[in-house]
């Protein structure tokens, strides 16, 4: 055991690391602002970040515990996606490895929507956020594109159904990415200005390299694309 969690109002929604030593992990509001774990040791121990770096919550925001809606990029970027409940989702960065935050908004429909799932970066500039959408009645998501870290957010295309994670393919080219989600799979091969369909299997977490994407899903299943 390396972080025990006694904060009744904590709830932890990511994790991330910037290289094999640097990482942070993002919780809930706790008394009006996100709380952020550092740890610069390799996880072995991790301390409160101080609040004072990090912009006041709105009501009722949250985040969304779905493995990415905490993302890194290289040795100092990092953000988070959010839902409030009577607002546009926003997305919060750091560049100095989680000790202070600037806050923007997004396009991204809050509750009674999803707010954001996913955030993926092809480098520290350019980014999608995916969001929005309800998977009880699998109202689609829509995507929205940053070409400046995450300052400001430009809404894309609606995909084909409710996707809950989302992973770019690493490229110079910066225009491939795929959603996966409980009706199927989507994948953009323009930065998310239009997305197509190519799967329907009840798939959930996806991660990809320049050579493949994998995705794991319901009843033990595991998927490959190959590019």
């Amino acid at each position: 055991m390396v972080f025990e969690n006694w904060e009744k109002e904590a709830f932890y929604n990511g994790i991330a690391f910037f290289d094999a030593v640097h990482g942070l992990a993002m919780s809930d509001p706790v008394r009006g602002t996100f709380r952020i774990l550092l740890t610069d040791d390799g996880g072995w121990t991790w301390k409160v970040a101080p609040t004072k770096g990090m912009p006041d919550a709105l009501p009722g925001e949250f985040g969304r515990a779905t493995g990415t809606c905490l993302v890194t990029k290289g040795p100092h970027d990092a953000w988070f996606g959010t839902q409030p409940s009577d607002a546009n989702a926003r997305v919060f960065h750091t560049d100095d490895r989680g000790r202070t935050w600037s806050v923007a908004d997004t396009p991204i429909p809050g509750d009674p929507e999803f707010g954001i799932a996913s955030l993926a970066f092809w480098d520290t500039r350019h980014g999608l956020a995916l969001g929005g959408g309800d998977p009880s009645s699998n109202k689609p998501s829509v995507a929205a594109r940053t070409t400046n870290g995450g300052r400001t957010w430009r809404r894309v295309r609606s995909l084909a159904g409710f996707r809950l994670n989302m992973a770019v393919v690493p490229s110079n080219r910066r225009d491939t990415a795929v959603a996966v989600g409980f009706t199927g799979s989507d994948i953009t091969t323009n930065g998310g200005r239009t997305w197509r369909r190519f799967d329907q299997n009840d798939l959930r977490g996806v991660s990809c390299t320049e050579d493949a994407c994998w995705a794991v899903g319901k009843d033990l299943k595991a998927a490959e694309l190959l590019r």
